[in-house]
């Protein structure tokens, strides 16, 4: 896996000597209001310069938020994860609205090699994971346990400037509902200017709160999946990141859209032992 720190820095929040050695460090970083860099690392902390910078801001007791301001800096992390990763991973959590025809390359779907991908994606359907009806076949004939498919079809809006694109599109479902996450400690709803803390209310949208990482990631007991009959496909209890659930897939779901050349766009999905 990689992660990607994002630090952002204005020149209100350090004095103009500390300052000048992140400039020296890497240049690249210099704005005309601060400092900013986007640094790839193997690990979680980041690569030294992130580890010094952090600790410097650290020393002059400098806050951390989201975004930087005149007495904050800004740090996120962002987990990248890699080809033997998503392959690995017994459940992936899909992550996209829109599921298409696509490119392989090395074994990896290119959404971005499919046109109709970068069309309907701007359609902005407010379904959950949308598909054509090319796609729909092709996953019908997969036999995937717990797939199914919304009972009417979607069309673009004719009044929209991308109505030209051929429908119809199917919304995916599943017939098998997951057990709870199991952090729900990192749990936390969206609110208008600040996130809310979770109080067990499940009738609202939950989003994982994993700092500084940009979002945290689905995580179940082990006990809890083993006590499911088997599927390739099913929906989170959570309202995950939307006003409705989630959708986990199998490896061999992953697999057979690579195989049969559907592009997706998902997560691992983190199972502990107890």
């Amino acid at each position: 896996m990689k992660y990607i720190h994002h630090l952002a820095i204005d020149e209100p929040t350090l004095p103009k000597a500390q300052f000048h050695e992140l400039y020296q460090l890497k240049p690249e970083g210099r704005r005309a209001t601060g400092f900013r860099i986007d640094a790839v690392s193997r690990q979680p902390d980041g690569d030294e310069f992130i580890r010094h910078a952090l600790e410097i801001l650290k020393t002059n007791g400098v806050p951390r938020r989201v975004h930087s301001s005149a007495t904050s800096y800004g740090h996120t992390v962002t987990r990248l994860y890699e080809e033997i990763e998503l392959k690995e991973a017994e459940f992936l959590v899909l992550t996209c609205r829109v599921v298409a025809r696509t490119g392989v390359i090395d074994g990896r779907a290119v959404l971005a090699a499919d046109p109709a991908y970068r069309l309907t994606s701007v359609l902005n359907f407010t379904r959950p994971v949308v598909v054509s009806d090319e796609v729909r076949q092709l996953l019908k004939g997969g036999m995937l346990v717990g797939l199914e498919f919304g009972a009417a079809p979607l069309n673009p809006d004719p009044d929209c400037n991308w109505g030209r694109i051929p429908g119809p599109f199917w919304e995916i479902q599943s017939s098998i509902a997951l057990p709870k996450m199991s952090n729900t400690h990192q749990f936390v709803h969206p609110g208008r200017t600040q996130t809310e803390p979770f109080r067990g209310d499940y009738s609202k949208i939950i989003m994982i709160s994993d700092p500084p990482f940009s979002k945290g990631e689905v995580r179940y007991r082990r006990e809890d999946i083993d006590a499911l009959a088997s599927f390739d496909i099913a929906r989170t209890f959570e309202k995950h990141m939307n006003p409705y659930p989630a959708l986990v897939v199998s490896q061999r779901f992953y697999q057979y859209c690579l195989a049969n050349g559907i592009g997706l766009s998902a997560d691992p999905v983190r199972i502990d032992p107890e």
